[in-house]
């Protein structure tokens, strides 16, 4: 097949036309959720608690199955070295289009606890039809060796795209 000259260069800004809009809206159609957390690890009898959950776009996340109450905070207790902790929210697709879900945890403090802590869920992936409401559960796993962590923060970024 031959292609004239002359159509070489409106083909081409039609390619990097349809590269543009695509690349656009794969950006427009993304959600995120992002919960503040934190908490302690229990060393020589050391109890400092706190957990934060956060929130975005076209997704919210709730402490209850009717998705009355926001998350805005979750809270791991004390643990000690080796232990694994779960927690369950409940995420909702408040837009109009289904999402896949995903996880991850950034502002780690100190910046350390991520070389010592795991976060993990069971809804990786997960299709969220539009309105839809889901439990998870997140699973914080404790290294058996936490060297001198006592307190640690982070946030818990819940994530939906189309």
């Amino acid at each position: 097949m031959t292609v004239k000259k002359t159509l070489l260069a409106p083909l081409a800004a039609l390619i990097i036309t349809a590269i543009t809009l695509t690349a656009l809206t794969a950006a427009v159609l993304s959600t995120q959720q992002t919960i503040p957390a934190n908490g302690s690890i229990q060393i020589d009898n050391s109890d400092d608690d706190d957990n934060n959950v956060v929130t975005t776009v076209d997704l919210d996340v709730y402490t209850d199955a009717q998705a009355t109450t926001k998350c805005t905070n979750i809270n791991w207790g004390t643990l000690n070295p080796g232990d694994t902790a779960t927690k369950t929210i409940y995420i909702k697709n408040t837009g109009n289009v289904a999402q896949i879900l995903s996880m991850g945890a950034n502002s780690w403090s100190p910046e350390s606890a991520s070389s010592v802590l795991t976060l993990t869920w069971n809804k990786e992936d997960y299709n969220l039809a539009a309105g839809a409401i889901v439990s998870a559960t997140l699973t914080l796993q404790v290294a058996p060796q936490t060297g001198s962590l006592s307190t640690f923060s982070l946030n818990i970024v819940i994530s939906g795209t189309a």
